[in-house]
Order: C-alpha cells, then structure tokens, then sequence
C-alpha cells in the first residue's frame, strides 16, 4: 500500500485480505455461528436493521448478536447484490454492501427486498477486529424482544391471506361473468366469423367484378397505399396484384407521374369531390393515355378515409383525335387558304363554320356570326344584293331539297360581282348539312368584258384589216401622184390649192384607214422611240384649238421615253382630248399629268411587270352613268349625234396592242378621269433626240439603184417615179421570187442594189417576207425595207427581227420614201428618229 496527500490506495493483496474478512463475516453470520462475536473490536458501535436505536458497546452488540441468532437459529441465505471495499488508512478498511436476505420461514416478502450492510473493519495488535456494523432493511420496526419483525410480518400475511380470500371471491365473481361473457363472446365471434365469411365472399365477388372491369380500378387509403386493386391495374404497373397491395404511387410508377397521381389524390381528399382527368400512366408498353375519374371514400361519419379510381385507356382514342385534330387543321388551314368565302350550315339551317374571307366580302357584323343558331346570314345577305327576293327564293329553294347544288352569279348593289356555289354536305351517304361558297369575280368580270371587247374588235378587223390594205393600195396612188404633181408646180399655180385640198382629203381618208386598221387581228403598231410630252402638247392644242376649255399640262422633265407608234399615240389623246372638250361645252379645265411608275408582276391592272409611265387625262365635264361607262370602248357604241363611235373603241385598241392599259373613271356631274398605262424604255428622249437628228443631218439622197417589188402595177410605177425624181435608179417586179432572182444576180455580178423595197402580200405568189430570207441567204448585208398596206402586220411592227432594216406602211408620200431611205446608213442601221 501507498499514501498520496492523504489518499491510501489498496494493491490486490490488501483487497484481497478485506475481502476474505467480509466473506467470513457473511458465512458466519449466514451459519449462525457464535464465533462471530470474537470478531468485535472492544471499541465498538453499531446500529440493527429493524431496531430504532444505537449500540454504543461491544457487549450490547454481542447480545443484539446472539438474540438475533436465537429468534432465527436455522441457517439463513444471505445473496450478494453489491460490494465496494475501501481503505480508509492502513489500520482502517470500509465495506459497503447490498443483498437480499432469504430467512427460512413462508414469507416470501422479505426476499423481495434488499438490505444495505456496513462494516468498518481496524487493525489491532490481535489482528484485523469489526469495530462498526450499521444494516438496514425495508421492512417494518421489531417487537420488543425480536430482530427480524416476525410478528409484523405474520399479521401482513393474516391480512394478505383475508385479502386474498376476498379477491379470490371476486376473481370466482369475476370469472363466473367472463365465462357469461366469453359465452357471448364465442357467440358473437361466430357471428363475426359468419360475417368474415360473408365478407370474404363478397369481397371475391367484388374482386370478379373488378377483374372483369375493362378498365383499370383501385382502393387507397388517406396515405396513398394501394388496399384493394384489379388484374388490370396490376398488369398496368407490371407487377402481380400481391406485389401492388400496401404500395404507393411512388414505389410503382415514375417518379413525376407519380407526383402528379398524389396530388390528385390529395385534392379530391381536401375537395371531398370528384375529380376527371385525362392523364398518362406508365406501363410495360410505355406511356399510354387514360381517362380517369378520382373519388372520395367516406366512413359512416362522413370522413374521408381514402380515394377509389377507375382509368380507362384512351389511347387510341388520343391517337385519332390527334389525327383529327391534324385534320381539322389542315381543313381550318384550306378554309382561310381559299379566296372563297365559305360558308357551312348543318341540316337544321344553323351556322356551323365560316372563314374570314365570308365575313370580309360581306362585311357580316360579328353578332350574326355565331353558331348554333339558324342562319341569319342569308337574309342579310340579301340586304346587299340587286335582286334580293330572288335570291332569298333561291336560298329557301336550296333549303327546302337538301340534296340539291346550286351555282349562280350575284350582282350587288355597290357594283360587285360574286359567284355562288352551294351543295349538300355529306359524312357517307347522310346528308348533315349544306356548304355554301361565294368568291369575288368583279375583276374577272371586267377582263371578260375586256376581253369580250377584243374579240369584237379583233372579229372586225378581219374585215377592216382587208379593206384598209386595198383601200391604203388606191390612196398610195393617190397621195403618191398629188406629192410628186406639187413638186412640179410653183406654189403659186391655180391648181396648187386643188391638190393641197385633194393631199388633206387623202389625210383624212388615210386616219380613217388608220383606225379600221387598229381593229385589225394583231395589229401591233409600228415603233419608234418618241417624246410623250411632244405628242401630249400637240394632242392638247389640237384638241383644245377653238373651244373654251382650258389645258393643264403636268409632266415632269424626267418623265421617260416610250416605244410607240406616234400616229397612233397622237389618234389616242386626240380621240380623248376632244370627247373631254365635247363634254364640257360650258367651259371647264382638262388636266393631264404623266409619272414614271414601276409595275410589280402582281398588279391589278394585268399588266407584265416593269417600267411604265402613267398618263391621266381628267375633265370637269358631266360625267357617265355605270351603264355608259361599261359600253365606251365598244366599236360603233356613241352617245353623240353624228358620232361613229370609233374613237374610244380604237383607243382601247391602241394601247392594248402597246402593252398597256386604259381605264376609267367617272361620276356624273364630277367629270370623267381616263388613267393610261404604257411601258417605258426606262430613260429619258433627249438623248435619243440628240442622237437622231446628228445622224439624220449627214445623209443625202443620190446615186444606187433600188428594188422595187410591188403586186400592184399602179404601185410599181408610182414608186420608180418617186424614186426616179429622188435620184435613184429603180429596177421593178410584182413578186418575191422573181425580186430574189434579180437580187441574185445582182450581187453575182457584184452590183448589188442600195436597197429593196417589197410589200408583204402578193397574192398567188411569193410574199415579202419569204423573199426576204432567200436574199438574206445570199447577202446578209442587203438593206430590205418592208411596205404593206397592212400596216397593222406585226412584221411592220417587227421588222428587225425579220431581216428588214426598215419599215414604210401605205399610203406614203415622196417625202415619206426619201425620209426611210435617208434614215439608212452606209452600214444599213436605220437611225431612230
């Protein structure tokens, strides 16, 4: 052993030496050996475990000692529960303890609690002596005369015993109810299990129904586990209905799927409604669409205890909606796709569908367009048409035989046209309704007039165009021989004025052959680039020459050039100009302006797309009816006494033959407004102009020999005159063949001819132009120029491109003749005046 400040610690011998001194007391005590007194220290003190009292003396203690062993002298069992031993100095040791004392007597309560012991054990010069023992025990104080409290304890167990008895009749009481009660209790467990039975059947019955239900059912309770599910829905989760049963959404479906389910689920539960919703669910096959009706499951308070559910796959049904949908897309697209407007009603006259091109082209307030009600379109319709009664017993008509089409042309009251189609509308061979279709022809309208028009034009010209060529033949003779009469008469001769007066006549005549020849089949102008302002400010002076009506002219300096027949641009304003000043016989002002505009492929005019100058001619005259105004380009049609209503009709005619177009507009008492479209050449006539006079100014008639081929012997003969008294020599013949021969020739014997003049038209024999490609065959430099009495033959308006270098139409004078030859250079181009 050890000290430290005051601390003695214990090795394992000195333990060991106090611990056999505390198993000896116990033995002994145990034994009831008297022994154990020697033990005692002289100086000794103690306290009893059922006595109220101290021992202060070694003998007392003995005594305490040796009664204790007389009232119990059998051995007692003494069963160690704890021990703690310590050593307070070298001399002093402490043992602390806790046990369980079983004395040899029927009362088994005492070994029901435990004792507490101390011993303090001190060295003396005799060796180790007990100098204190304090015990205490949980039990009652002892009689006089006891250590244990034996008396106490046998009139607990007289007390326990009557209780006993009392709570043994109570039990018998008790049992003789509960075997009533477990009688009752077999009774109504057989009830119950009569009822289980019962249940359980209808629950098979219930499940038969479930497995045979062709959609998808289940059972939840509030916390979203499966207790009770079909064949169905276990197939739907792949997995067998035992493996489904307990589970949630979350253990058998997606995890986003499985969201949405719960929360459906806990919205019907909050809601206590019903709840449909079309949704996907997962399944072995993949995502598949189903219908799904969630309710709330209610106990017999009326408390939501869990949801049911049925879900029918709705897939396919998806899929063809989906189609349907595509479809009904595709038709939706068509319907405002169309430039129709259409209209659908179903078999009971009530508005099923419409596109916005309907509304648009009747203007159809958007209270009328509602559907499910019987049509109220058609009466308003009416209200915009000429002729409404008609139409409203058309419509009825329709109405009263389903099965009837119907197409007809609409005129209405702000001057529009529509054509309408109508027939039945079928699914099979069920007639479901009635589709009715109206689309805007007003221009098209007008492009048949127009085009009605040229046909009459053009069937006229096939007359005209003969007789202006046979009547150009008779005024070239005589224009030809009056031009060369006045060179060889002085001015001042008596017969000068005759033949100046007989030349005006030939004019005249001349214009007159002129506009039949604009009615002719293809009657292309012949073209040369020309000044609009030039040709605008003679028209207008002409025109205006006399009369009191005022011209403005607004034409801008960059207005462009065109490529025009000038004689037939000046007939055009002129014809204008004067139906302008006739229908202001008041006075009044005639305005005309020109543009430059450039035309998109799309235009509404018809017209190719490109340059264009636009002219506008406007009066302040009295203005035309719609009647007059759909008839003014009509040949022969005239609203003036003497007129041959030839004007306006050859003005068409002109302008469409440029590749133009002629319009009008007009109101009564406001005036009348003609609008011209003609293409361009894109630029300006000055430099033109500048160009054409240079040239021009360097050429002189003289020397050559040219070749004249005509049918007409009048013609040949006049001709070589002219040509004679222009300085030319002149070799003449009456038909193509024979004038490629004599080119030939020429040009064999290396004198070919300055130039060829040769009409088109030689009947019976070889024309113009096929005598033109044989001599270009054998010279590709002979300067051919063409002549015809049709002046309207598009090879006088294309000669270019046939191989001529020039074009002169009949009747032309020596001056005209000279002018063309003049205007050929020594390379054959003809300069464009």
């Amino acid at each position: 052993m050890s000290q430290w400040e005051g601390i003695t610690f214990m090795d394992a011998s000195s333990y060991q030496e106090i611990r056999e001194l505390f198993d000896n007391y116990i033995r002994m005590y145990s034994t009831r050996d008297d022994l154990l007194t020697a033990w005692f220290s002289d100086d000794f003190s103690g306290i009893t475990g059922s006595g109220d009292y101290l021992v202060k003396d070694r003998e007392a203690w003995v005594a305490v000692t040796r009664k204790d062993f007389a009232q119990v002298k059998d051995p007692i069992h003494i069963e160690l529960k704890d021990l703690s031993i310590q050593l307070l100095a070298e001399t002093i040791a402490v043992t602390s303890s806790t046990f369980v004392i079983h004395l040899p007597i029927e009362d088994h309560i005492l070994s029901n609690k435990i004792a507490r012991l101390v011993l303090i054990f001190r060295r003396e010069e005799s060796g180790w002596k007990i100098s204190h023992s304090s015990i205490s025990i949980s039990f009652g104080i002892a009689a006089e005369g006891e250590i244990y409290p034996l008396k106490d304890l046998q009139d607990r167990n007289r007390h326990l015993e009557a209780l006993v008895a009392e709570r043994t009749a109570q039990l018998s009481e008790a049992n003789e109810k509960l075997k009533r009660v477990n009688e009752e209790l077999a009774r109504e467990v057989e009830k119950q299990k009569a009822a289980e039975l019962a249940n359980a059947r209808l629950l098979l019955r219930q499940r038969a129904i479930l497995d045979n239900l062709p959609m998808m059912a289940w059972l939840k309770n509030t916390e979203g586990r499966l207790e009770m599910i079909n064949e169905k829905y276990a197939r739907s989760a792949g997995r067998t209905v035992e493996e489904c049963l307990g589970k949630t959404d979350f253990d058998l479906f997606p995890e986003d799927m499985a969201a949405d389910y719960v929360a459906d689920d806990r919205e019907v539960c909050a809601s206590g409604k019903t709840k449909h919703v079309e949704e996907q669910i997962a399944t072995p096959a993949g995502a598949r669409w189903h219908s799904t009706f969630k309710t709330p499951l209610f106990d017999e308070l009326e408390r939501v205890v869990g949801t049911t559910g049925i879900a029918q796959d709705i897939t396919e049904r998806k899929q063809a909606e989906e189609l349907l949908s595509y479809a009904t897309s595709l038709t939706s697209a068509a319907l405002e796709s169309t430039p129709d407007g259409i209209l659908v009603v179903n078999r009971n006259m009530e508005i099923v569908r419409w596109n916005r091109k309907f509304a648009e082209l009747w203007d159809v307030p958007e209270e009328l367009l509602v559907t499910g009600v019987s049509d109220p379109i058609h009466p308003y319709i009416a209200s915009r048409i000429l002729k409404a009664d008609e139409f409203l017993a058309k419509v009825h008509g329709l109405y009263a035989r389903p099965e009837a089409s119907g197409q007809d042309q609409l005129a209405l009251v702000d001057g529009r046209h529509f054509d309408r189609y109508t027939q039945p509308l079928k699914i099979g061979d069920e007639i479901v309704g009635r589709f009715w279709s109206y689309r805007d022809v007003t221009d098209l309208k007008k492009h048949q007039l127009e085009r009605l028009r040229i046909e009459k034009l053009e069937s006229l010209g096939l007359l005209a165009g003969g007789i202006a060529h046979d009547f150009n033949n008779i005024l070239t003779g005589v224009m030809g021989n009056v031009s060369i009469a006045q060179l060889f008469l002085d001015p001042g001769h008596k017969s000068s004025k005759a033949l100046e007066e007989a030349e005006k006549a030939s004019v005249r005549a001349t214009e007159l052959a002129r506009q039949l020849l604009t009615f002719a089949r293809g009657g292309e102008p012949v073209r040369k680039v020309v000044s609009l302002p030039t040709i605008v400010n003679e028209s207008v002076e002409l025109g205006l020459s006399g009369s009191n009506v005022k011209g403005m002219i607004d034409i801008p300096e960059l207005i462009h050039a065109i490529d025009a027949d000038e004689g037939q641009m000046c007939q055009v304003l002129h014809n204008i100009v004067i139906n302008a000043s006739q229908a202001m016989p008041g006075g009044g002002t005639l305005t005309v302006t020109a543009r430059n505009e450039s035309l998109a492929g799309d235009n509404d005019l018809g017209l190719a797309s490109g340059s264009y100058v636009r002219l506008t001619v406007a009066d302040q005259g009295c203005g035309m009816t719609e009647e007059v105004m759909a008839k003014i380009f009509d040949p022969y049609f005239t609203t003036k006494a003497g007129g041959n209503g030839l004007g306006l009709a050859s003005v068409h005619s002109i302008i469409t033959r440029h590749g133009g177009h002629v319009g009008v507009a007009s109101a009564l008492g406001r005036g009348t407004t003609f609008t011209i479209h003609l293409p361009s050449i894109g630029e300006t006539y000055q430099a033109h102009a500048a160009e054409a006079a240079a040239q021009a100014a360097g050429h002189q008639h003289g020397g050559g020999v040219v070749l004249v081929m005509d049918d007409e012997a009048m013609i040949r003969d006049l001709a070589a005159l002219m040509l004679a008294e222009l300085g030319y020599r002149v070799t003449t013949c009456a038909e193509g063949a024979e004038a490629v021969q004599l080119y030939e020739d020429a040009f064999r014997a290396g004198t070919p001819f300055t130039a060829v003049i040769m009409d088109l038209t030689i009947p019976g024999g070889m024309g113009g132009k096929e005598a033109a490609e044989r001599i270009l065959a054998v010279d590709a430099d002979a300067n051919l120029i063409v002549s015809s009495g049709y002046s309207n033959d598009p090879i006088m308006a294309e000669y270019l491109a046939y191989g001529f270098r020039g074009a002169v139409a009949k009747p032309y004078t020596i001056q005209n003749l000279g002018q063309k030859l003049t205007s050929l250079d020594t390379e054959g181009r003809e300069v464009q005046w």
